[in-house]
């Protein structure tokens, strides 16, 4: 259990990083060591209703966004590990312009589940002081709760828009003094002070004194632009999760988007899904479409815990695969451009024990190590076969395909078990040609003549989100069939889709700011639209796929970047 003088005592010690490492090991409240069985982090639209954990969550997050900036346990500091201000943290010293978050990098999943059990750790070492401050009549239910709280997260893919939990500026709550109305520290975080250049970059986002989402042009989040953006990719998320979760089976393909290794049949990536989600949750200027400054808006955490459920849930099914060498193009804050990582690189600057000792992805592999699990995980008393076909039960349930097509001009529908095909667009760019954070957006019909229209037109398929300069090959996939669905088709038989395809099929590049940039601008851009057989089986079974198969007919008048007859897609 984290005590209040614990705290006290990591805190001073964390001052003096050369005589002290704060050890990140998880909670070990509520975990019964001999069954394996853990408090479970709690989708945020439910957990809203937990009562005392709730408060609990809230007024912990309060407390550390109230922290002295310069306090290394602040939520600044804390949220400045990921990118911003590019300093040292716990002793950790880097030598380049980066945050410590690897990206396009094969220790993504494994960083980010070691960053986020920090966060838990620390958020629940507050939770505890609270606790002890309520009342004597209500004192040991708060206790309790705060010994088994563990942190939610956002199912982005179940939630067509960000719950209102989220977007809405105050919150009632229960507090030691009673029921209050807050601000709500899931809506924004307000730094004090504001950082000014090199500690932040000179962009909108650096300039804003509070964390801002889909921001109008005097700086004021717009939830509502995010949520239109969130309903209007609902059906490609969702897509792209189910996609992810029941085809790519090597984790070197499923964990970065700068794999090459095991892409016969996907360019989808976690991370690829992750970098939409920033996208559309910011907008032009948030602070979440901004990568290096992401983590100081809160929902990032709410994001991120689903990024590692969905890894998490990965692992269940594909046990047997884990980390191969890749190199870093990129590098980060500690990590060399260039040099190659694997399983036992150090996850800096996340250190295992107080001796200064990091953690490595073979420390970060399982969820049960630090004392946690999710709804979909309830891994006790099962093996690996019988836990392996109880989260495929869940995630054909959660995110495959339900019924049919929207009611279209005719009554004819597609069923699931009519979609024998899977049709995809496979994005590839390499990342000398990025100079800056730019969309390529792909749409089947007219394309507004207004750009800022593009992002909700009803035509579009989906954006590939390249967020920056970056080195290597930049992999990526957007779903077609949930588009496809929506037409009045009588299959989706190749002999169908593919003529509709080429008379159809167009894309445009789009800078972060909203302004249309010239194709040339990515000599290096290539898409091929992809497609699979798949005979869908039973309800705790993956579909069955078939070969991949490339239509270079499709593209080959999107002229300079469709994949034409004779070529291949770069890997």
């Amino acid at each position: 259990m984290i005590t209040l003088s614990w705290l006290c005592a990591a805190l001073a010690l964390a001052l003096a990083p050369n005589s002290y490492a704060f050890a990140i090991t998880g909670l070990q409240g509520g975990v019964n060591a001999a069954t394996g069985e853990r408090p479970i982090r709690q989708e945020i639209s439910v957990f809203q209703y937990a009562g005392a954990a709730f408060d609990l969550y809230i007024l912990a997050l309060q407390q550390l966004m109230q922290r002295d900036q310069a306090d290394p346990f602040s939520f600044y500091r804390i949220a400045g590990i990921h990118g911003y201000p590019h300093t040292s943290w716990d002793g950790a010293v880097g030598q380049f312009s980066n945050g410590y978050c690897p990206h396009g990098s094969i220790l993504f999943p494994t960083w980010h589940r070691a960053y986020m059990v920090l966060f838990e750790q620390i958020l629940s070492g507050l939770a505890q002081q609270i606790a002890s401050t309520y009342p004597e009549s209500s004192k040991a239910t708060y206790q309790s709760a705060a010994s088994t709280l563990r942190v939610p997260y956002w199912d982005w893919a179940s939630e067509t828009s960000m719950p209102d939990v989220i977007n809405q500026p105050n919150i009632n709550i229960n507090t030691p003094n009673g029921s209050q109305t807050i601000a709500n520290p899931l809506y924004n975080y307000t730094f004090h002070p504001l950082p000014s250049p090199p500690d932040f970059p000179n962009v909108k986002q650096g300039k804003y004194p509070s964390t801002v989402r889909y921001p109008d042009d005097k700086g004021r989040s717009q939830p509502s632009g995010a949520n239109a953006a969130l309903k209007h990719n609902a059906g490609g998320i969702r897509a792209t999760i189910y996609n992810l979760l029941t085809q790519v089976q090597t984790y070197a393909a499923f964990s970065n988007t700068g794999s090459n290794d095991g892409r016969t049949s996907s360019y989808n990536s976690l991370e690829n899904l992750h970098n939409a989600i920033h996208i559309l949750v910011g907008g032009n200027y948030g602070h979440m479409q901004y990568i290096s400054l992401s983590s100081f808006d809160p929902v990032f955490f709410l994001h991120h815990v689903n990024v590692d459920r969905l890894f998490a849930m990965w692992q269940a099914v594909y046990a047997d695969t884990y980390l191969t060498a890749q190199v870093d193009a990129a590098g980060t804050y500690t990590n060399t451009p260039g040099a190659s990582e694997d399983v036992t690189s150090a996850l800096t600057p996340f250190h295992l024990d107080d001796s200064g000792t990091f953690h490595t992805s073979n420390t970060t592999r399982s969820t049960r190590a630090f004392g946690y699990t999710y709804p979909e995980l309830l891994d006790w008393n099962m093996d690996h076969q019988i836990l392996a076909f109880d989260v495929k039960g869940h995630i054909n349930e959660l995110y495959g395909p339900k019924t049919t097509a929207s009611k279209r001009r005719s009554e004819t529908r597609l069923t699931v078990a009519e979609m024998s095909h899977d049709y995809s667009i496979n994005v590839v760019v390499n990342g000398s040609d990025i100079t800056s954070g730019m969309y390529v957006r792909l749409f089947l019909g007219p394309i507004p003549k207004q750009e800022n229209l593009w992002s909700t037109a009803s035509s579009l398929v989906g954006s590939h989100i390249i967020n920056g300069p970056s080195r290597g090959l930049v992999f990526g996939q957007i779903p077609l069939t949930p588009k496809l669905i929506n037409y009045n088709l009588s299959s989706l038989g190749s002999e169908t889709v593919i003529p509709l395809i080429q008379k159809i099929l167009n894309y445009r590049i789009q800078s972060f700011d909203g302004r249309s940039v010239g194709v040339n601008i990515l000599p290096s851009l290539k898409f091929a639209v992809v497609s699979r057989n798949v005979t869908h089986l039973g309800p705790n079974e993956f579909p069955e796929y078939g070969p991949l198969v490339t239509y270079p007919d499709a593209t080959k008048s999107l002229w300079p970047h469709g994949l034409h007859e004779g070529e291949s897609m770069p890997a």
